[in-house]
């Protein structure tokens, strides 16, 4: 093998290897996807959560979900440290293993990110710890995962909440947040990254198709020959041209029937010219809802994930490129 076939077959499992990250990230991503994130016009209290969890419980098919809500500026101090934080309050109700809380579930306390839990008593090691906020006691029952000082816990009484996480996934997701609001007699926005993913998970085709592009180049080359493979009865050479074609033809297929068109994008009579205008009105305004408004951790870990993945797959798609990029190169300059 020369020089340049190993570098050309370096690069090829260096593209390989990057576009598996991507996918691992996509992956990653999409497990955030079975949640759908609510932004309510009007706050609402945690005992108004508990009347609903009450309807929830006598339906048939109850709807997982978690009222949240944020405080920011918060102190929380450490009597036997004697040192203060300032973090963000993030106050829960309902099912708290929805904003990966699952201690609150059947413990009373309140969780901490390992930055503010070192703060205060030096170490991530917060069993039996203690922490004070608003007069009141705060048994540590464990570290959340956080980008900032953040303290959970469940709320309380007249606490009021102003967002909500629904257990509804994709485009049916959006109908059920629907139907849940209008149930619960509750408006807000609904804010589900339906086309950011549709865009991710299309990008990902790329760097395959990359491939099959790359192998129909090649087989184009076998094609040419296959009058003089004839002639010459080279039949196994002359089957492996035609089994490559199939299996290029197949592979082309696969990648067509994977791309993801949201039905919102679909017209329901394509006589309506007004349909995209409208379509990309709607969703300017929905994206920028999705982005401008103040995050969870679930939620930022989900868009970055996605960014992380377009990135990646970009990186995979250029390291197959490069070469037929020098080889251009090379023959503008013969």
């Amino acid at each position: 093998m020369s020089r340049r076939q190993k570098i050309r077959l370096f690069q090829l499992l260096l593209g390989t290897g990057v576009f598996c990250m991507a996918l691992s990230f996509a992956n990653l991503a999409e497990e955030s996807l079975r949640l759908t994130q609510i932004v309510l016009d009007s706050e609402i209290s945690a005992e108004q959560v508990q009347q609903i969890q009450q309807q929830e419980w006598e339906t048939e098919t109850p709807v997982g979900f978690c009222f949240w809500g944020e405080t920011p500026q918060q102190t929380l101090s450490c009597q036997e440290t004697g040192k203060n934080v300032q973090v963000t309050q993030i106050l829960l109700a309902g099912n708290p293993e929805l904003m990966d809380a699952a201690p609150l579930a059947w413990q009373s306390g309140c969780l901490v990110d390992a930055q503010t839990a070192y703060a205060l008593f030096g170490t991530i090691q917060v069993g039996g710890q203690v922490l004070w906020a608003d007069g009141k006691s705060y048994p540590v029952l464990g570290i959340v995962e956080s980008t900032r000082p953040t303290m959970l816990r469940m709320a309380e009484g007249k606490e009021n909440l102003d967002r909500l996480v629904l257990v509804a996934s994709g485009e049916k997701g959006v109908a059920e947040a629907a139907q849940c609001l209008l149930r619960w007699n509750l408006q807000g926005e609904i804010l589900n990254p339906v086309f950011l993913w549709s865009l991710v998970q299309n990008f990902l085709l790329l760097f395959p198709g990359i491939l099959c592009a790359m192998a129909c180049s090649r087989l184009a080359l076998g094609w040419r020959e296959m009058g003089d493979l004839f002639r010459q009865k080279q039949w196994l050479r002359l089957g492996r041209i035609v089994l490559a074609g199939i299996l290029l033809g197949g592979s082309v297929w696969f990648l067509g029937s994977q791309v993801v068109i949201p039905a919102s994008m679909i017209p329901t009579k394509w006589s309506d010219f007004s349909f995209w205008q409208n379509w990309w009105a709607e969703e300017r305004e929905h994206m920028q809802a999705l982005l401008l408004t103040p995050m969870d951790d679930g939620r930022l870990q989900m868009l970055w994930n996605m960014v992380k993945s377009i990135a990646a797959n970009a990186g995979a798609c250029l390291a197959v490129l490069w070469p037929i990029r020098e080889r251009y190169d090379a023959n503008s300059a013969d």
